[in-house]
């Protein structure tokens, strides 16, 4: 494969870049983030109360950036997403008439956009909500969640879809009659997870995979998938344990025909029928998944973050990150992970302190958030460029840097941008 102009001429300018040790970012209060960029420098989320959506960098912090639905009509619903560039977010925003909640993308340098109004003839008004997003491409291109439906069989129900401003509005399969929901997207968009509800109203965990549903481990209880991996090829949520009745943090990995279930443990202390766990996020090579482990069936109760890695098995949080390196005071519990970045090095984790009784929300990066920094020395110089571009050549998908399973332009600029950035502290 032959090198681009644009490497070979970088190589000529390449300069050392400091890297910095592992950090904890605690936001303001009642800020909540939900979604990181792919190396977990941008975060998104909502500010509990107007339900406003805001974005955080490293450097400046939370920002909000409007689009708040509850000081006008007393609604608020989805979550926040970003794109892996950390260029867009999604969110529920009123609609062009400023009276209904609907589906929104955010740009930076130009703000939010309502992507489905009350003119389109597939959609009706329930309850001041049009649509609602639950998750973002990692591209950036395409929204996920649901649409209250006006079609026979679906009216007034939420229909899943996807929108994108190529598609616009596109419906999925849901059998007749039923509620659905489409919570998390690949990097592409070309397979979404989330929910379908049973005929006795019960989520069940479901993907639509190249526009085909597929019910992953059909069970009895309240179960959903809520995150996807780049090449969709693995989700995470929570499955049914039928011995003890317990939801519990659930991975599903495809094998070429379907996806297989792998049931995590719950941690001890976790009493039989009544407590619970679930997977909410996960790098892409799906090495850690994180989630939360509540001791109850009250999602208000006692709960405890979980870290899932191949050689820890399911963890407490906090034992994980303080093994990391992470320091924190004894007053402070991990209360649950919402997220890692793709590249597995930043967290967000919701904390609760015994010592002033709050509730709030941080992030946490490893050193290794300098992804560019490929061959581990501590700096970024000509050294990392040159690994690059041998990467690069010889087809190797640690060079992957958009996360979209392919080598291609995309994969150099995103690694040129990391680079000219520096390491995040």
């Amino acid at each position: 494969m032959r090198t681009p102009r644009v490497i070979s001429t970088f190589l000529l300018c390449a300069s050392a870049v400091s890297v910095h040790a592992q950090t904890v970012h605690l936001l303001p209060t009642n800020y909540f983030a939900s979604d990181l960029s792919y190396d977990g420098s941008i975060a998104t989320g909502n500010m509990i109360g107007p339900y406003e959506p805001f974005r955080w960098t490293v450097e400046g912090g939370v920002e909000l950036i409007g689009g708040a639905t509850v000081p006008t009509i007393g609604v608020g619903a989805g979550t926040p997403d970003i794109s892996y560039d950390g260029t867009r977010i999604s969110a529920t925003i009123l609609d062009e008439t400023g009276t209904l909640a609907t589906m929104g993308v955010w740009t930076l340098g130009h703000g939010w956009d309502s992507v489905v109004e009350a003119d389109n003839p597939n959609v009706v008004n329930v309850d001041s909500n049009l649509s609602s997003a639950w998750g973002l491409s990692g591209d950036g291109t395409t929204i996920s969640g649901y649409f209250y439906g006006s079609a026979a069989g679906a009216f007034g129900r939420a229909h899943p879809c996807t929108w994108s401003e190529m598609n616009g509005l596109v419906p999925l399969e849901v059998d007749f009659g039923r509620n659905s929901r489409v919570n998390a997207l690949n990097y592409d968009a070309t397979i979404g997870c989330g929910w379908e509800e049973r005929p006795d109203g019960v989520w069940q965990p479901t993907v639509w995979r190249e526009g085909e549903k597929m019910r992953l481990s059909p069970n009895l209880a309240f179960t959903t998938c809520e995150a996807i991996n780049a090449s969709g090829d693995i989700v995470v949520g929570s499955g049914f344990l039928e011995f003890t009745q317990n939801r519990v943090a659930s991975i599903w990995r495809w094998d070429g025909a379907e996806y297989v279930e792998q049931q995590l443990d719950l941690l001890p202390g976790t009493p039989a029928f009544q407590g619970w766990a679930i997977a909410t996020g996960l790098s892409d090579d799906g090495s850690i998944v994180v989630g939360t482990n509540f001791y109850s069936q009250s999602p208000g109760g006692s709960a405890d973050g979980i870290v899932w890695t191949e050689a820890t098995g399911l963890v407490k949080a906090k034992d994980y990150l303080v093994a990391q390196g992470f320091e924190f005071e004894d007053s402070i519990d991990i209360i649950g992970v919402a997220s890692v970045s793709p590249d597995a090095s930043t967290f967000i984790a919701d904390y609760f302190d015994h010592r002033t009784s709050q509730i709030g929300c941080m992030i946490l990066r490893l050193p290794r958030a300098c992804s560019a920094d490929l061959n581990g020395d501590g700096e970024l110089n000509f050294f990392d460029v040159s690994q690059f571009l041998a990467l690069y050549g010889a087809g190797d998908l640690s060079a992957d840097f958009d996360g979209n399973g392919e080598l291609d332009f995309f994969d150099i600029s995103a690694f040129l941008g990391l680079f000219s950035q520096g390491c995040p502290s």
